[in-house]
């Protein structure tokens, strides 16, 4: 594999510790802190989508 394919690969897992940082920011923090966790929050939530949840929707049919 690539170094890009590891970095993804594995540096899509650093999205979980990011995500409860963020939701901590959000709950405990006041004003601009708050705001800036939501919106790196938001913004993060697709690529962790497309890493975690799709694969796993994803149908494959094999043709004989």
């Amino acid at each position: 594999m690539t170094s890009l394919k590891l970095a993804l690969l594995h540096g899509a897992h650093l999205f979980w510790p990011l995500a409860l940082l963020c939701l901590w920011a959000i709950f405990r923090g006041r004003g601009t802190p708050r705001i800036v966790a939501g919106l790196v929050l938001i913004l993060s939530l697709p690529p962790a989508w497309a890493r975690f949840v799709e694969p796993r929707l994803l149908t494959v049919h094999e043709e004989r």
